[in-house]
């Protein structure tokens, strides 16, 4: 058939004429949505960081949370044993973007519960079981709660992504599941890093720190061993581990890159706040 273009003069120089003005429109798209080559180079460092043995598996669960209607939106999973800082990062990335980032509310079948749950009867609590409605749940002292799909969609339709602190045998679990989520995780620097931070948390009781350094011994050695990690951050110093789990949580969100830099400017004092008012509401009309 390319033959037959060939020999056909007049056929051959419209593919020709064709053909350049698609590589121009192209290239003119790309300069304008320079988004485009950040998601392209990060879903190919992801790639080549995990290597995971399905390719198409790993893109189709990457790009999930560009679908119209995906079953569940994208998670954050911020993996590491007690005592680490896992929480401290959390909180200073959503003080910073508080529009942003969310904890999903767990549903519970206790009466006397904190903020950030709420309560059904357990018959209920059940019926959503067995209909499939939760990503995970716990069954303690005769009571379940758990988080529901429902409510990582709602946060996913308010504009936010849903950010969970887990252990590694939940996430090994939901990474089997296969959950579209992002999988951070934090070691300290050393165990003995961890024991004084242990000793400060939990007030010098001797007992209780030695029974959660041996099982965060086993937990980060399960973390070094394992490979769906997007990133495996060493919390020294908070100042840089926190910038490490910036990069982490940008590299995953592309979006985020312009308006975490917008924020680090305004910080800086190099962002007039007048202008950027009025970049806001220019975008709200």
């Amino acid at each position: 058939m390319e033959k037959d273009i060939q020999n056909d003069q007049e056929l051959y120089s419209y593919f020709v004429q064709r053909n350049a003005t698609l590589c121009e429109d192209n290239f003119g798209y790309l300069i304008e949505h320079k988004e485009i080559k950040l998601m392209i180079n990060d879903y190919l460092s992801n790639l080549l960081l995990q290597k995971p043995d399905d390719v198409f598996k790993f893109t189709k669960d990457y790009f999930r949370i560009l679908s119209e209607k995906p079953e569940i939106n994208k998670i954050i999973f911020v993996v590491g044993p007690d005592g680490v800082g896992k929480a401290s990062l959390i909180e200073k990335l959503m003080n910073d973007m508080p529009d942003k980032f969310e904890y999903p509310n767990l549903c519970t079948t206790k009466t006397q519960h904190k903020e950030n749950y709420y309560f059904v009867e357990k018959e209920k609590f059940l019926e959503m079981i067995n209909e499939d409605e939760f990503i995970d749940y716990n069954f303690d002292n005769d009571e379940y709660e758990g988080i529901t799909k429902s409510e990582i969609n709602r946060i996913f339709e308010t504009g936010k992504i849903s950010i969970i602190k887990v252990g590694i045998n939940e996430a090994i679990k939901f990474y089997h599941q296969g959950l579209p989520a992002t999988y951070i995780a934090i070691v300290p620097p050393s165990i003995e890093t961890l024991r004084e931070r242990l000793r400060i948390i939990k007030k010098g009781n001797t007992a209780t720190i030695n029974k959660i350094l041996e099982a965060s011994a086993k937990e980060i050695l399960e973390i070094e061993t394992s490979s769906f990690f997007t990133q495996k951050i060493i919390n020294d110093d908070f100042d840089s581990g926190f910038e490490d789990f910036k990069k982490s949580i940008t590299s995953a969100f592309p979006f985020l890159k312009s308006e975490y830099k917008e924020i680090e400017e305004f910080a800086m004092g190099k962002l007039n706040f007048n202008s950027s008012a009025r970049k806001s509401s220019n975008n709200n009309i």
